[in-house]
């Protein structure tokens, strides 16, 4: 991580009072969205990790999250109907606002985003999931049992 926040101690062994505000500014984004971060594994099937996408993806039980990197404000995005899932439903994790998602012949449409950020760094929107593929349609976490091998 400090390399890609281009941050580093100085000979002394402190950092310079920026860098210090960024690593504070992170520390208390990872705190807000503890859920959406730790106990969570990637979501490695497409469209959640299309070069395009606006977001990373976690995901921990039946419940995806999407990082939005790429706030789109009020507008609806969309999501590529390229998964087994079926969207159940969708909030603004930070908030907690119900979304609504609208489904497309090609896509879901998901709809009910705030004009601006709630947050700086990066606003989560988290849907609940059905359907789940079995472990032979994609990548398992690490530690998850393989369901094609329990009794």
């Amino acid at each position: 991580i400090r390399d890609r926040l281009n941050i580093g101690p100085k000979a002394d062994g402190t950092v310079q009072t920026w860098q210090l505000r960024t690593l504070q500014r992170i520390s208390r984004w990872a705190h807000t969205h503890s859920e959406a971060i730790y106990g969570c594994c990637g979501e490695w099937r497409r469209p959640f990790t299309t070069g395009l996408a606006p977001w990373h993806a976690t995901r921990k039980g039946n419940r995806l999250f999407l990082h939005l990197l790429r706030y789109p404000g009020k507008r609806p995005f969309h999501i590529a109907n390229m998964h087994n899932y079926r969207i159940e439903s969708a909030r603004l994790f930070d908030i907690g606002r119900k979304m609504t998602i609208k489904r497309l012949p090609t896509a879901d449409q998901i709809e009910g985003l705030s004009a601006r950020s709630p947050d700086p760094i990066a606003p989560i929107v988290e849907l609940r999931v059905s359907n789940l593929p079995r472990s032979r349609y994609g990548l398992r976490c690490i530690g998850e049992p393989n369901p094609d091998t329990l009794a």
